[in-house]
């Protein structure tokens, strides 16, 4: 029995094993599907979006939050169902944050460091590099998006499927316990 998270069904099989040898007459294709882009003009809302790290007075963190609110704070982003947006991830931490976004598929448009210096004084972006691609492996749809350190990480997301209240999340269970997660709504379209 296998379960497909992604498609919220179990699929049973069976498997009939034989004595007798087999001619493997398969071949592998040289190629996978071709899957079409969401394209940046398809986005109707551009979203900037923070990850914050909170210090207590010894440099040891002690609050991490997404956009510099708590999990109970109303909600405040409200893709309408069957719309595409761009979210720019904007990594304030030195470290690398796993970024999961629930109810929609999404892919990496590119990476961009930043001087997080400047945008702690004047809340604006300043890039200090050039804009980064994905990397290979990260070419296609993803659930989770790693948004680097001091880096801008911009994503394109389809939200489908159903309205409802969803959450984005750090992707790492103790950092979710400690605030670094937040919910967000999809709207039925009005």
């Amino acid at each position: 029995m296998m379960y497909c998270r992604s498609c919220s069904f179990v699929s049973l099989r069976k498997f009939r094993v034989s004595q007798k040898k087999v001619a493997n007459t398969s071949a592998l294709t040289n190629a996978l599907r071709p899957i079409r882009q969401i394209e940046e003009s398809e986005a109707v809302t551009t979203r900037v979006l923070t990850l914050n790290e909170y210090m207590d007075p010894y440099g040891h963190p002690t609050m991490m939050l997404l956009n510099g609110q708590r999990w109970h704070a109303p909600v405040t982003k409200k893709p309408i169902l069957n719309t595409v947006e761009i979210w720019s991830l904007v990594n304030l931490t030195s470290e690398v944050r796993p970024i999961h976004l629930h109810q929609a598929r999404m892919r990496i448009l590119d990476r961009q460091g930043f001087d997080a210096a400047e945008y702690f004084r004047s809340q604006q972006i300043r890039y200090t590099g050039p804009r980064l691609l994905p990397e290979a492996n990260e070419a296609g749809w993803k659930d989770t998006v790693r948004a680097n350190g001091r880096s801008v990480t911009r994503i394109i997301a389809r939200f489908e499927a159903y309205a409802g209240r969803y959450l984005w999340h750090y992707h790492i269970l103790e950092h979710s316990a400690k605030e670094m997660m937040r919910p967000f709504e999809i709207l039925a379209p009005s």
